[in-house]
């Protein structure tokens, strides 16, 4: 592996995404801004002038939803890195890429070295945000947003390397997106049927809070695993295409 020719490639890959990265980044902004006015409201707004009852079931809500969508919002940065995949399809980039001093070693790495600085910087953003909401909010930063984010940032982490390795595999965004829809559902799907078992919804709450808290020390390593198996996996795809 040559160190030069990754971190070449790693500028390669944000220069590629470029204009998604800045769409996604310009969504979390948004739905970051909506968040902090809606909980501004709730403390001094029209939302304060609610009835209790109304306002308590509503504020629960807007909390989870004023956290999980800027969240996942940032996090999807991760799939706009995925996607520069398709363009080196799209330009025939594989034509030319033997004709620079790197091998398929080199760009499994660089692609996963971008994966894992995107993962941190969104990672960053996702703690900095729900910090200042939590401020707003008036409580503390709880194990469980901390959970929450870590969780989103493990899922979207697994769609953008399924993303990435449906496209080494199928060369088209159509059957990567299937793949990719694929495996995630047979992945959701034990979650879902284990919450099938709880007919209240306060029980079935409890139970996923209680699971994020416990998996909360292991998502880290979750989302290190996910990256490691993707590059090893991409290395092999971009070797049998040398070959």
């Amino acid at each position: 592996m040559r160190t030069a020719a990754v971190k070449s490639l790693v500028y390669k890959e944000f220069y590629m995404a470029r204009k998604p990265l800045m769409i996604e980044m310009l969504n979390f902004l948004i739905f970051a801004l909506m968040g902090v006015l809606a909980e501004t409201s709730f403390r001094s707004g029209n939302l304060a002038l609610l009835s209790d009852v109304i306002k308590d079931d509503l504020k629960e809500m807007v909390d989870l939803n004023a956290i999980l969508f800027p969240v996942l919002m940032v996090c999807l940065i991760a799939l706009s890195i995925a996607d520069s995949s398709l363009k080196d399809e799209v330009t025939a980039w594989k034509r030319f890429c033997h004709a620079i001093p790197a091998s398929h070693i080199d760009f499994a790495v660089s692609k996963y070295v971008t994966f894992l600085i995107t993962v941190l910087a969104e990672s960053a953003f996702s703690f900095i945000y729900t910090a200042l909401i939590c401020s707003i909010i008036g409580v503390p930063f709880s194990a469980v947003y901390a959970a929450y984010i870590l969780a989103v940032v493990v899922l979207t982490t697994l769609m953008a390397v399924l993303n990435h390795v449906g496209i080494l595999l199928f060369h088209t965004k159509d059957k990567a997106g299937i793949f990719m829809a694929v495996v995630l559902f047979g992945i959701i799907l034990i979650p879902v049927l284990i919450g099938m078992n709880f007919h209240d919804a306060d029980s079935t709450r409890e139970v996923v809070r209680k699971s994020l808290i416990f998996l909360l020390p292991w998502m880290p390593v979750m989302t290190a695993v996910i990256l490691a198996v993707g590059c090893a996996v991409s290395a092999v795809l971009l070797r049998r295409r040398e070959a």
